[in-house]
């Protein structure tokens, strides 16, 4: 591990971790005006020239010592609004930002004046929002809006589009003057004579306008960085704003020369993205090979050092983790942390199947190692051929505790999406998303996290008749009370038509926000990071990417497969008891049946290494993946099905009602594909087996491993190594995807009560890392009462 520390980086750590996160509103002020000076053009033109406006009169700024630049609000670490998204939810709850539980924001007085008087108002009944409940039929509001939900699509609902990975290296390589090109030769070759020909023309045409605009936002940085240079009096500082002035007049316009350049076209294009819509996860293509080879030029012609290097790597992160999204209340609830989602991908193989870890791979860690940062989240894409020294520094760094990186398994995952249609070479260059969904940049648009399933819910209605525990309402179909089935098998049936009418429903509901999105959402700047818009002649968001896929995940196969074993065990063959008092004892929340509850937490569970049940596991992950992947959305491709919660296992378990596992009403429900909590006796190992029998395949859409272990085992380069076997032996068994905490339930404790004290501790929640200060006091719970391994070989 490098023990350089760069004076810059850490005065910019600390100078952006003492921002207090605020509302700003001039993005959705110039959104705003733009939309209305252009009324009555096709809506495509209409996003292209807003986006246009936005970068055009947008402030900018560049803070001392910044290496890297280019900024999302007026102010740093400010969350801009998207009203043609938020409007509406923004309007309710703008008031409460600033003393809402979690992720709070400053609203100044002219803010909210100005939100409320000057941009609302002109967005009622205009927002993606508006027109999908429009499109929504009402027995499917009907199955979403329940008091206690089994699914919500709200995410892109209530926000743009996010949850993808464009193309990054068309940028960097050829620049977005040679991206123009290409799209006003298509112009040229247009025959007017074809029907379409007008729709196309306005389809090229957003998006020449919208990469013109990417390249006058940089340009006006340039002006920025030189009118600095000439009042600098610092020469060194000078002349770094003279080469940001020189870098930024170049690129992104024209193709990348040096490592610099390439860095800051990777942050413009990460910037840009941003600012066109406010999706949540937009994710990156793997950094260290796009940039490898600039850096390895650069550095065998002597314009660059090895630590340069990693100064200007370090810039990057610290850029990444000034952006802001501000959600509303359930959604922050769900995704506490002020998460954003954008993860970098570095590691894996080649086109070729090689592996391709390079030195800007190590460097990556290296930079994580001195900042400690919630932002990106790094994802470390493993295979069998990862040298042993690199996930040495890895494992090394995932010991510190900052529950970073998270790890993929390139043997499992590959075979996965090819699975899924993408061909071999599109899914050997796959990036994370988001959490732990994989895409191939540039080619797949994925709309991955477009809903939570509540599978834990559908048990809970498959035991009642289809009626709600928590409020006694009828919501799912009746099939049947648990005295009514003469075994687990016919149990399993009701279940299974629990989860299809649910899944039916979310299914439809998605296609209407979609849909919306097409109508009322269309991306220029995002098209033109997409190739194959360029030939299909279309929108993203309409189905121009080679691959559409939408991904819902299903969260709960812990307590499910739990519940069906402790009902086998005490009903079906152990005849511990009758249905009837089971039933009763869920009804009343375990309330008189301390000693039948204290039994039930005794019995199997997944998470064990035991073969009977994990395979029921197995059995309800893949029936949920498989009919997820039955239908086609609507950009004519397919859905596919995960199994991860991000955070939302804590907020979704406050809608189940008690389970025959033992765990009580409104507790949280299980977290990915981790057994829930407490269940998971025999130690980490066996853990990681039960998880590698799962059909990974199936859930092509990705799955979520949480593991916790203390401190004190992982401390020596010998025990280092140990963990490096473990994950080793884990992926060959086939898992999928795996993140560590490394920290004690005492210190997370000590953090609750000293919470200035532990300000910077930072902790894995799920799909992403934050500091635990910051997180809601329910999920901080949670998070404390995940088994803590002492022992790796258990």
């Amino acid at each position: 591990m490098s023990e350089i520390v760069f004076e810059r980086t850490q005065k910019l750590k600390k100078w952006i971790r003492n921002v207090t996160p605020e509302i700003c509103p001039e993005r959705a002020e110039i959104v705003t005006n733009s939309y209305k000076a252009t009324e009555g053009f096709p809506m495509q033109l209409r996003r292209a020239m807003a986006f246009r406006d936005v970068l055009t009169n947008m402030s900018i700024w560049i803070h001392e010592g910044e290496l890297i630049v280019g900024n999302q609000a007026s102010t740093p670490r400010s969350s801009p609004i998207f009203p043609e998204t938020v409007s509406k939810w923004v309007k309710q709850e703008l008031h409460t930002f600033w003393e809402r539980p979690v992720d709070k924001f400053f609203v100044r007085e002219e803010t909210y004046n100005t939100l409320m008087h000057d941009v609302f108002p002109y967005w009622e009944g205009k927002t993606v929002e508006d027109l999908a409940l429009k499109y929504m039929p009402d027995d499917t509001k009907e199955a979403w809006l329940l008091e206690h939900r089994v699914f919500n699509p709200i995410l892109y609902l209530r926000n743009g589009v996010g949850h993808m990975v464009a193309d990054y290296e068309t940028p960097i390589k050829e620049g977005f003057g040679g991206i123009i090109k290409k799209y006003k030769k298509k112009i040229e070759m247009i025959d007017k004579m074809d029907p379409k020909a007008l729709r196309k023309r306005i389809f090229y045409d957003s998006v020449v306008i919208a990469c013109e605009a990417a390249i006058l936002f940089a340009k006006r940085f340039s002006k920025l960085a030189k009118e600095m240079a000439e009042n600098e009096t610092d020469p060194k500082r000078k002349q770094e704003l003279i080469l940001i002035s020189q870098t930024c007049n170049w690129v992104p316009e024209n193709p990348a020369r040096s490592f610099h350049e390439a860095v800051q076209v990777f942050w413009f294009v990460q910037l840009m993205i941003q600012l066109e819509s406010d999706g949540l996860g937009v994710s990156t293509d793997r950094f260290d090979k796009l940039v490898y080879p600039f850096y390895n030029k650069d550095l065998n012609e002597g314009k660059i050092t090895k630590e340069k290097a990693q100064e200007i790597i370090e810039c990057l992160w610290i850029k990444f983790f000034e952006t802001m999204k501000v959600y509303d209340l359930q959604n922050a609830t769900y995704f506490s942390g002020y998460s954003l989602g954008q993860i970098i991908t570095i590691g894996g193989v080649d086109e070729n199947g090689r592996d391709d870890t390079n030195e800007i791979t190590y460097l990556c860690i290296d930079a994580e190692n001195n900042l400690d940062l919630t932002q990106p989240n790094l994802a470390v894409r493993i295979n069998k051929n990862t040298p042993d020294s690199f996930l040495f520094r890895v494992c090394s760094h995932i010991a510190k505790g900052t529950g970073k990186p998270s790890l993929f398994n390139d043997e499992v995952i590959i075979p996965s999406m090819m699975s899924a249609g993408i061909s071999l070479e599109d899914s050997r260059r796959y990036a994370l998303i988001g959490c732990v969904e994989p895409g191939s940049p540039g080619r797949s648009y994925g709309w991955s996290n477009a809903s939570m399933f509540n599978l834990a819910k559908c048990f809970e209605l498959a035991t009642n008749n289809g009626r709600c525990r928590l409020t006694n309402k009828q919501v799912g179909p009746q099939t049947g009370l648990l005295k009514d089935f003469k075994s687990s098998n016919e149990l399993f049936e009701a279940y299974k038509r629990q989860v299809e009418f649910f899944i039916e429903h979310m299914i439809v509901s998605i296609n209407a926000i979609d849909f919306a999105h097409q109508e009322r959402l269309p991306l220029p700047f995002l098209s033109a990071l997409y190739e194959d818009c360029l030939n299909k002649e279309m929108d993203v968001c309409c189905g121009g990417a080679k691959y559409n896929f939408t991904g819902p995940q299903g969260v709960g196969v812990a307590d499910v497969a739990d519940s069906f074993i402790a009902l086998e065990n005490f009903i079906f063959k152990g005849h511990r008891i009758s249905a009837e008092e089971m039933q009763k004892a869920l009804d009343r929340d375990f309330e008189g049946y301390e000693k039948l509850r204290l039994d039930l937490l005794k019995e199997d569970k997944y998470g064990n290494d035991l073969d009977y049940v994990d395979d029921l596991a197995v059995e309800i992950g893949r029936h949920y993946c498989k009919y997820v992947a039955k239908y086609k959305n609507a950009r004519d491709g397919r859905f596919q099905g995960g199994l991860y919660p991000v955070s939302a296992n804590v907020p979704m378990g406050m809608d189940v009602g008690a389970l025959p596992d033992g765990r009580k009403s409104k507790t949280p429900i299980a977290d990915g594909v981790s057994p829930a909590i407490g269940a998971d006796l025999n130690g980490p190992t066996a853990v990681l087996k039960s998880v590698s029998k799962l059909d990974h395949m199936a859930a092509s859409n990705g799955t979520l491993l949480n593991q916790k272990f203390n401190p004190d085992i992982l401390k020596t380069p010998e025990q280092i190594e140990m963990f490096m076997g473990l994950i080793r032996t884990y992926f060959e068994l086939g898992g999928w995807h795996v993140q560590f905490n490394v920290v004690s339930a005492d210190t997370l404790k000590k953090a609750q009560k000293n919470p200035e004290e532990y300000k910077n501790m930072l902790v894995r929640v799920a799909g992403y890392s934050a500091f635990f200060v910051d997180l809601d006091s329910s999920l901080q719970e949670n998070i404390i009462q995940r088994t803590e391994h002492m022992n790796l070989l258990d």
